[in-house]
């Protein structure tokens, strides 16, 4: 009204209670009919309570969903997570496309770094099975893909990279460098995922080193790896097996190729 001109998403934060919020492009450019749309009856869908991911009508607590993806060198699994309840109500896996290239991560590591072509072969290939892994376990849950707000990725530090797309040249020699450590997040836009929604966060959990990754991480996490009785041993034996001691002053980290 002339009384009350407030700006779209300015009226959204004071009705929400927020101060600040990210918001993608996409959703400003949509956000001025979609909100008279829905007559502003709204939900927001807000990520760590810093991003806007959405804004949708009514009230849709209940159709939140997030899936969590371990891109193993010889294996891919999906779960299909409700992000209100933390229940996995579907799963789906498959092998690793990318053993075309070769079966174990140092074949794959050689061919994209001597062959760019290949590189972006090999990302593409994974993505493209990720995505088909949620596409089938949103189908069997009875999810859209527009309810998929998160998706969560782990694997070694050469699946992680080439994942991303990212030069993986300098894993391949001593003293094996990633490019980066700290958990990284995107759009699924941007990583190239399309059967989620465009504007979920694809976040990817921190690499330990070279050859000991997410996954490792992510196995530590699930099982409370730091309060364990030490000495403990943690061992996630896959075609890159890795290895975590837990001596009760620090964790130690290793990884052998058992594949």
């Amino acid at each position: 009204t002339l009384e009350d001109p407030l700006a779209d998403f300015d009226r959204i934060l004071r009705g929400a209670g927020l101060n600040k919020l990210e918001v993608p492009l996409s959703l400003l450019r949509e956000l001025p009919e979609r909100v008279r749309g829905f007559n502003w009856d709204l939900s927001l869908v807000v990520w760590m309570g810093r991003r806007l991911i959405d804004v949708d009508s009514g009230n849709s607590e209940s159709r939140l969903f997030g899936a969590a993806v371990d891109i193993g060198t010889s294996k891919i699994v999906v779960h299909l997570v409700d992000l209100s309840t933390g229940e996995t109500i579907a799963v789906e896996s498959a092998p690793n496309p990318q053993a075309a290239y070769g079966a174990d991560i140092i074949s794959r590591l050689h061919k994209a770094i001597t062959d760019q072509g290949a590189a972006e072969a090999l990302r593409r290939l994974v993505v493209q099975a990720v995505d088909s892994l949620i596409a089938r376990a949103s189908a069997r849950g009875g999810v859209k893909p527009e309810e998929i707000y998160e998706v969560v990725v782990v694997g070694n530090t050469v699946m992680h990279h080439l994942f991303l797309g990212l030069d993986s040249k300098y894993l391949g020699y001593s003293p094996y460098v990633p490019v980066v450590r700290a958990g990284l997040w995107f759009t699924a836009e941007e990583v190239g995922l399309r059967s989620v929604n465009r504007r979920a966060v694809v976040y990817l959990l921190p690499n330990i080193a070279g050859y000991v990754g997410a996954d490792a991480v992510a196995d530590a996490l699930a099982v409370d790896f730091e309060d364990c009785e030490a000495p403990c041993l943690l061992v996630d034996i896959g075609t890159n097996t890795e290895i975590l001691l837990n001596t009760g002053r620090e964790i130690l980290a290793a990884s052998t190729p058992a594949g």
